[in-house]
């Protein structure tokens, strides 16, 4: 865990440096970057950094580094949420970044794997792009229309928020659950939704904005490959990439989990299936009145996706 997430001074180099070491990370060049990095403190120590090189209206990320001590508490993930956000706050508007083992882990923000010709000249003149990092080292770009999202697994933390969603959607019938649930409830829910069936949020500014899930789609061991999936945004922010950022990010933890096939059934009236159409989902057909919400049968959709 950490106590404290700070800016960077300059009595603090010297030990920044030792741990980029201790994390077998670059660490050329980056003292005279250090009004850009955030630091991570547990018990008066540095446990976490990471940090920007500014090129505006573009940006470098670089030197995430926590502790391995400390690698499960999400302090990476605060770090570069904390570091976009300023970013955005600041009218950097496109960031790029070189790394050799943690694509993964950046995809969670939308960043894409691309091509080095199209990098800025200023960025590519820094010292991580001539030589610091490898030939070999992924270039990833993350182009911020919006204040940045993060997509990670769901938290105790979040429930309130996931609850506070989902009943949105019971409000406006965009589901077959008509009571509103209570926080006990998702609190059940998200012990359920653990290992294989996970359950995700999309983070903005610090506030969850939508959440998603895998669920079992039958208990016969036979349909062990195939998941059911749900999603939801928060009322003010859905239209901004939210709902296809969870989708996205929950086909690749499907993926990492052997699920071979995503199923989901909605309304057919709804503007979420143009989301589903987009990402390739494929419509199996419709189910005519299959249950009744606010006194009329209603039909429902169902679509699936091959991973």
């Amino acid at each position: 865990m950490f106590d404290v997430i700070r800016q960077a001074e300059s009595q603090d180099a010297k030990l920044i440096a030792q741990l980029l070491d201790r994390c077998q990370l670059p660490n050329a060049d980056f003292a005279k970057h250090l009004p850009y990095f955030l630091v991570a403190e547990q018990a008066g120590a540095i446990v976490g950094v990471a940090g920007l090189e500014w090129y505006a209206p573009a940006a470098l990320l670089r030197s995430v580094a926590v502790v391995p001590e400390c690698r499960s508490a999400g302090l990476a993930q605060e770090l570069v949420r904390r570091l976009l956000d300023q970013a955005y706050s600041d009218s950097i508007r496109q960031l790029f970044l070189l790394t050799t083992s943690a694509s993964d882990f950046f995809l969670r923000f939308g960043f894409q794997v691309g091509d080095r010709t199209q990098v800025p000249p200023v960025v590519l003149a820094s010292a991580e792009f001539q030589g610091v990092c490898p030939a070999s080292a992924d270039c990833m770009t993350l182009t911020l229309h919006h204040a940045p999202l993060l997509v990670r697994r769901a938290a105790e933390l979040d429930v309130p928020a996931i609850t506070r969603i989902y009943n949105q959607g019971i409000e406006e019938g965009t589901t077959f659950e008509t009571e509103p649930r209570t926080e006990a409830q998702q609190q059940t829910w998200l012990e359920n939704h653990r290992d294989r069936y996970v359950a995700i949020v999309a983070v903005r500014q610090g506030e969850v904005v939508g959440w998603a899930c895998l669920n079992p789609f039958n208990a016969r061991y036979a349909y062990r490959w195939v998941a059911d999936v749900s999603v939801y945004v928060d009322r003010p922010n859905r239209s901004t990439g939210i709902g296809t950022a969870l989708m996205q990010a929950l086909e690749r933890r499907a993926k990492a989990v052997a699920f071979h096939k995503l199923v989901l059934t909605t309304f057919p009236e709804l503007a979420a299936v143009k989301l589903y159409e987009k990402l390739h989902y494929r419509k199996v057909g419709i189910y005519k009145e299959q249950g009744q919400l606010h006194d009329r049968w209603q039909d429902t959709l169902i679509l699936e996706k091959l991973l």
